[in-house]
């Protein structure tokens, strides 16, 4: 065998060892990126599941009769956030210029509190949370939908993990 095929049959080999390395590179960002998903869907449930998030829950479900969350109730709720989410809240809390009405409601929005409890909870109108949720969607995500804030939030949310 000459020099010139040997050193083909090696460039060959070495080609396709570069190969496999990638696709072994792309395998594992393909896992990295499911297992990350799984986190943020386990850490989802978890803060929706904590004592605060059912606190909110119930106190939007029981209407105009039901009272108010007070300030311990919003800092337990933020604390939670931080807890269980802590990359999630320190950017959509400090990044994007929310209001403290924008950002309540997009953490109630995570914790799945539905647009009458939100208008029970912080005693403001329909028409106000939807404009709350609209100005929250531009600022995070530069999209002007009220109806898109849970969707965008919750993948930003399961993403950060």
């Amino acid at each position: 065998m000459e020099m010139g095929e040997m050193a083909e049959i090696r460039d060959r080999k070495l080609a396709a060892v570069e190969d496999e390395i990638k696709r072994l590179g792309d395998l594992n960002k393909s896992y990295e990126a499911s297992l990350n998903t799984a986190k943020g869907k386990k850490a989802l449930s978890n803060l929706s599941n904590s004592q605060i998030a059912i606190l909110f829950r119930k106190l939007s479900s029981c209407g105009e009769a039901a009272r108010k969350p007070n300030e311990y109730d919003w800092m337990g709720l933020y604390k939670a956030f931080g807890n269980h989410v802590p990359v999630f809240f320190a950017d959509v809390s400090k990044s994007y210029g929310l209001t403290e009405a924008e950002l309540r409601v997009t953490l109630l929005i995570c914790i799945g509190i539905s647009n009458a409890g939100l208008v029970f909870v912080s005693g403001k109108s329909l028409q106000r949370i939807t404009n709350l949720k609209i100005a929250a969607n531009k600022k995070i995500f530069g999209d002007s939908k009220a109806s898109s804030l849970r969707g965008n939030v919750i993948q930003k949310l399961i993403c950060s993990m």
